[in-house]
């Protein structure tokens, strides 16, 4: 039943329009997050990316670029997809008179959108390095491929380790909220709050 919960909760999250549209939204503003840069000068024509300003543009592009306030609430808005669904349908309900447990119900919601936000997170992450390097005309003594295997790790040691935890406190704390309140549209009020006194 896991199974079938974790699979419905992605089927739903792609059904809705919001998603693609804010998944878009998401694209443009990490592939902006890249042309910017993360450095002052390091705009300029002249300019050489070293390997220590590549290894630091790493964690910027995560936690400067999308972690400060961008995939947080994309994390909240797609909670408040599943709950409003689970609300105004009255999923649950359906599900719990097949048999289905509360534990089972919420373990599989929670897993699948954190998979889910955690897979767009390293993407956009992906858009924003590359973007940033290969607009600099790459890292100085490195091959293509060296940078591409070598970004690549690190890229997901740094949303595993770094971000990871904060993507499931903020899809916890809106559907725990969603949960007292009984209205996605709350929860994702609360949620957004915090994510806008912590920006």
């Amino acid at each position: 039943m896991y199974r079938c919960i974790y699979k419905l909760t992605i089927k739903n999250l792609f059904r809705s329009a919001s998603f693609w549209l804010l998944l878009l939204v998401l694209i443009c503003t990490s592939v902006q997050g890249g042309l910017e840069g993360f450095y002052v000068g390091d705009n300029s024509p002249d300019m050489v990316l070293v390997f220590i300003d590549y290894v630091e543009s790493v964690s910027n592009s995560c936690t400067a670029k999308l972690m400060m306030h961008v995939m947080p609430i994309l994390a909240i808005i797609t909670v408040t997809l599943i709950l409003n669904r689970d609300y105004n349908d009255l999923f649950y309900e359906i599900e719990k008179a097949a048999g289905i447990k509360p534990f089972q119900y919420v373990l599989g919601r929670l897993s699948a959108l954190v998979s889910i936000n955690f897979l767009i997170l390293f993407i956009m992450n992906l858009i924003v390095l590359h973007t940033y390097v290969f607009t600099r005309g790459g890292v100085d003594g490195m091959k293509m491929w060296q940078y591409i295997t070598d970004s690549f790790v690190r890229i997901l040691r740094v949303d595993t380790f770094v971000a990871l935890p904060n993507l499931i406190f903020y899809i916890s704390l809106t559907y725990f909220a969603g949960a007292l309140v009984k209205n996605g549209i709350g929860a994702a009020m609360i949620s957004c709050a915090i994510v806008l006194a912590n920006y």
